[in-house]
C-alpha cells in the first residue's frame, strides 16, 4: 500500500488503463509505477504489464506514455525482460514519435543496467532487432547498436560489425537513415578504439555512396567528425556526396565545409575550389545560399590563389538575383572582421545599398560585428527607421549596441545620433522599448558625460511632445535607466500630466519610497492612487 493511494483508488487506476476517456486513461498509465508498488514484482510482471500491453485500443499518446513510464518499473520487477519485451512492442510502431520514445527509454535502461545484465539480456535483444524482418525494429537496432557498441565484448565484435554493415546496405531507406543519424555517436565513442574506428569508417564509406537523399543529408556531420584524424578520407567521402544528385545533401555538406576541410593539402584546396566554383553557378538557390555562408572560410583557405578570382566569386553571390542568397552573403561577412578590409568595405557597402530591407539589415549586423563600413551604414540606418514594418525598425534599435562597439561617443552622435532619436520617438511601443534597452548598454560604453549630454537631453525633449505615448516612454526611460536625479523636474511635471496613463507609469514603476508617490497616492484616478499607495 502507498501513502497517497488506498486500495480502491489503485483498483480504479487499473480499471482506467482501459478507460474510453483519453485523459483518464493517460492519467492511469502515468501512474503504472504507483500501481506496481502496490501489486509487487510478480503481479506487475504477470498481470499489470501484460494487461497494459494487451490493450488493443491504445492511441498514440498511450504508447508514448507507456514507453516513458516503463523506465520507472525497472525496480518494480524481478527481471527487466518483461520491460524490454514491452518496449520492443512499442518500437514495432511505424510512427517515428512513438518508436523514438521507446528507443530513448531503451537507451536509458541500457545505461543504467549492470554489465552482467547487459551481456546476459540487453545485448542479445539488440542483436535480435538488428536482424528482425520488420524495418521499425531494424531502425531500433541501428540506434541501439551505435549507442552501445562500446559495451559489446570484443569476442562479439565480428557479429556486431556484420550487423552494422548489413544495416548500412539495408533495402529499406529508413533503416539506413536511422543508422546514418546514429553514426556520429559511434564515431564519438570510437576515440582510442581501433576496432570501433575501423567499423565507423566502413559504415561512413557505405552510407556516403548511398543514393537516397534521406541518408545522404545525415552524412556530412559524420564526415566532419572524422576529418581531424582522417583528412584524406573525409575529402574522398565528401566528394562522393557532392557528386550525388541530392541537392539537400550538397547544401548540408557545404554548411560543414569549414569543419571538413581542415588541412591545407592540395586535395583539400582542390575540393574547396571545386565546391565553390560549382555552387556559385548552381541553379538551386539553397546551394548558392549555403556557399555564400562560407565566404569567410573560402577566403581564408586561399583556394583561389588570386585575389581577383575570389572577388569575382563573392561578388557573384553578393549580386545574386535571389534575396535569400544575398542575405546569406551579408550575414557571413561579419565573420571576416579584419580579413580583406578593402574587399569587406566594398562588399558591405554594396549590400547596404540593396533594394531589399532584409538584405540591408543583414549587412548592418555584419557592419556591427566587423566594425567595417560604418560610414556607409549611416544612411541605411536612417532609411530602415522609415520602414513601415515596425519589426524592421525594432531590429535596428536592437542593433545599436553592436554598431556602437567600434565607435567613440562623438562618432556615434554624429553618425547614429539621429537614428537613435527617431527610434526613441517611434510610433511603435515595442521599438521604443527596444531603444531604451539599447540606451542602457550605450550608457555603460560611453559613460556619464555622454549620458548627461545625449540621453538626458533626449528624454527631456521627448517629454515635451504632445503625444502622450512619447511622454509615457520618457518616464519609462527615466525609471529603467535610473535617471531620477538627472530628470527630477520631468518626474515632478509628470505627476500633473493631463493623461492618467502617463501618471500610472510613474505610480506603478517608480522605486519606493518616494515623495512623488506620496503625491500620486492622492491622485483623482483610482488606478494611479492605488499603485502609488503600494509599498
Amino acid at each position: 500500500m502507498t501513502d497517497d493511494y488506498d486500495v480502491d483508488e489503485i483498483r480504479t487506476l487499473i480499471t482506467n488503463i482501459r478507460s474510453p476517456e483519453r485523459n483518464v486513461r493517460l492519467s492511469a498509465l502515468a501512474n503504472l509505477h504507483v500501481i506496481a508498488q502496490v501489486l509487487g514484482p510478480e503481479r506487475t510482471e504477470n498481470e499489470l504489464i501484460p494487461f497494459t500491453m494487451d490493450t488493443t485500443d491504445h492511441f498514440d499518446e498511450c504508447y508514448i506514455k507507456i514507453a516513458k513510464v516503463l523506465y520507472k518499473l525497472m525496480d518494480k520487477v524481478n527481471s527487466i525482460k518483461i520491460i524490454i519485451k514491452s518496449l520492443k512492442t512499442i518500437c514495432e510502431k511505424e510512427d517515428q514519435k512513438i518508436r523514438g520514445t521507446g528507443i530513448k527509454t531503451l537507451m536509458r535502461i541500457g545505461r543504467k543496467i549492470s554489465d552482467d545484465v547487459f551481456d546476459e539480456i540487453f545485448q542479445s535483444f539488440i542483436f535480435s532487432v538488428c536482424e528482425d524482418s520488420w524495418y521499425p525494429l531494424r531502425c531500433t537496432g541501428a540506434n541501439l547498436l551505435c549507442m552501445f557498441y562500446r559495451k559489446i565484448p570484443k569476442a562479439d565484435y565480428k557479429k556486431s560489425n556484420y550487423l552494422l554493415i548489413g544495416l548500412s546496405t539495408d533495402k529499406n531507406v529508413i533503416v539506413r537513415k536511422n543508422l546514418a543519424t546514429s553514426l556520429p555517436i559511434l564515431i564519438k565513442y570510437s576515440v582510442g578504439s581501433r576496432s570501433t574506428t575501423e567499423i565507423s569508417l566502413k559504415l561512413l564509406k557505405n552510407l556516403g555512396n548511398d543514393t537516397a537523399a534521406a541518408v545522404l543529408i545525415e552524412i556530412p556531420q559524420s564526415i566532419a567528425l572524422i576529418a581531424p584524424n582522417n583528412p584524406d578520407l573525409a575529402i574522398e567521402i565528401s566528394s562522393a556526396v557532392f557528386k550525388s544528385n541530392c541537392w539537400q545533401a550538397k547544401s548540408v555538406l557545404i554548411s560543414f565545409l569549414d569543419q571538413i576541410c581542415l588541412s591545407k593539402s592540395k586535395a583539400a584546396l582542390k575540393f574547396i575550389r571545386n565546391v565553390a566554383d560549382s555552387s556559385v553557378q548552381d541553379m538551386n538557390d539553397v546551394i548558392r545560399s549555403s556557399i555564400a555562408r562560407q565566404i569567410p572560410f573560402i577566403y581564408k583557405s586561399n583556394c583561389f590563389g588570386d585575389e581577383d578570382e575570389f572577388q569575382q566569386f563573392s561578388t557573384t553571390l553578393i549580386t545574386d538575383t535571389q534575396k535569400e542568397v544575398r542575405i546569406s552573403a551579408a550575414e557571413s561577412l561579419g565573420n571576416m572582421k579584419e580579413d580583406a578590409p578593402y574587399f569587406l568595405e566594398a562588399a558591405l557597402g554594396a549590400l547596404l545599398n540593396d533594394d531589399e530591407v532584409d538584405v540591408k539589415i543583414a549587412a548592418l549586423k555584419s557592419v556591427a560585428t566587423s566594425g567595417n563600413a560604418v560610414d556607409s551604414a549611416t544612411s541605411s540606418l536612417e532609411e530602415i527607421t522609415q520602414s513601415k514594418n515596425w519589426r524592421e525598425r525594432k531590429s535596428i534599435a536592437e542593433l545599436l549596441p553592436k554598431i556602437a562597439l567600434s565607435m567613440n561617443d562623438e562618432d556615434f552622435d554624429e553618425q547614429v545620433g539621429n537614428t537613435l532619436k527617431l527610434l526613441f520617438c517611434d510610433e511603435a511601443d515595442d521599438v521604443r522599448r527596444a531603444t531604451i534597452n539599447s540606451i542602457a548598454f550605450l550608457i555603460k560604453k560611453f559613460g556619464q558625460e555622454w549620458m548627461n549630454k545625449t540621453v538626458v537631453g533626449l528624454i527631456k525633449k521627448t517629454y515635451q511632445d504632445n503625444d502622450y505615448m512619447l511622454r509615457k516612454t520618457a518616464i519609462e526611460a527615466i525609471i529603467k535607466l535610473r535617471l531620477k536625479n538627472e530628470c527630477i523636474d520631468v518626474l515632478k511635471a509628470a505627476t500633473k500630466d493631463p493623461i492618467s496613463n502617463v501618471r500610472l507609469v510613474l505610480a506603478r514603476d517608480l522605486k519606493r519610497p518616494s515623495h512623488i508617490l506620496q503625491k500620486l497616492a492622492k491622485d483623482p484616478d483610482p488606478d494611479v492612487a492605488y499603485f502609488a499607495s503600494l509599498p
